[in-house]
């Protein structure tokens, strides 16, 4: 319908520029073809000569097609013409309202419209209810004088046989064929003993490290020895704790490069405290001694 819009506008400024320019050329359509094609009747053609209408010679029925061919002429040399804009409305003499349909470019210097009426995309754009619709051939161009060729009316059955539904708002329903779907067999898990395998495993290294720190005597006795060995001390083992975290979450959701940017973060605290505590270690050692 926008195209066809476009084309009423292009016409209103072609029929002020005829105003200005005579010298446009006259567009002539000598002949129209309506022929009526289907699988249950034998197909029917009615030709018209400008400009002699149909007078409700064609009847379409539900699932026929309605072929309508001219050719576009100028009208002072007979010369083939090629618009910008060839249309033709539909109108529903019973409901008032109009549907337009757009004309391919020609074929060999003939142009074809085909209205399928067994195509919902047609069903949809036609007017209800179904009956008398009268149809209009229209050509502009801004090079060609504004033309207008009342074709008569055609007996149209709209009723969309095989169609389920069809709202007033010509919305077309029908039933859709069934999806039909195989799920996927599940996917085979490793055995729950594999699993806690790895999981101790993973544990593992922890017993030969608690065993060398309590082998070595390991302690935090001095830890409260002095308010900087207490305030680094605490800060390094938080650290420690706050990397093991990083660890876990890395192993739980963390991707590889979210480990290395949490990892730097409390990387670099927890070395800068290690040395700090270890600097208040041997602080309080040379005091000692």
């Amino acid at each position: 319908m926008r195209q066809f819009l476009v084309g009423v506008l292009a016409a209103a400024a072609s029929l002020a520029a005829v105003a200005a320019d005579p010298a446009l050329a006259a567009a002539a359509v000598p002949k129209v073809k309506l022929a009526v094609t289907g699988s249950d009747a034998a197909p029917t053609s009615v030709t018209l000569e400008f400009p002699k209408t149909t007078d409700g010679k064609i009847s379409v029925a539900s699932g026929d097609k309605l072929t309508v061919s001219f050719k576009l002429l100028d009208a002072d040399t007979s010369k083939p013409l090629a618009a910008q804009h060839v249309a033709v409305a539909v109108d529903n003499v019973a409901a008032g309202a109009s549907s337009s349909f757009l004309v391919p470019p020609p074929q060999a210097g003939t142009y074809n419209l085909v209205l399928d009426l067994g195509s919902l995309q047609t069903l949809q754009r036609l007017s209800k209810p179904a009956g008398k619709h009268a149809l209009t051939l229209f050509v502009s161009d801004p090079r060609i004088k504004p033309f207008a060729y009342p074709l008569g009316n055609v007996d149209l059955d709209t009723s969309a046989a095989g169609v389920a539904f069809i709202s007033e708002a010509n919305d077309v329903f029908e039933p859709l064929p069934e999806l039909k779907h195989t799920m996927r067999p599940a996917e085979k898990q490793p055995p729950a003993v594999l699993s806690y395998l790895f999981t101790l495993l993973t544990l593992a290294p922890w017993v030969p490290l608690l065993a060398v720190w309590f082998g070595l005597g390991a302690n935090i006795n001095n830890l409260f020895a002095s308010s900087a060995m207490m305030v680094y001390g605490s800060g390094f083992f938080g650290s420690l704790a706050t990397l093991l975290f990083v660890f876990y979450l890395y192993w739980a959701r963390l991707t590889l490069f979210d480990l290395l940017a949490y990892g730097a973060i409390v990387g670099i605290p927890t070395a800068l405290l290690g040395r700090q505590v270890l600097a208040a270690r041997a602080e309080l050692h040379g005091k000692s001694h």
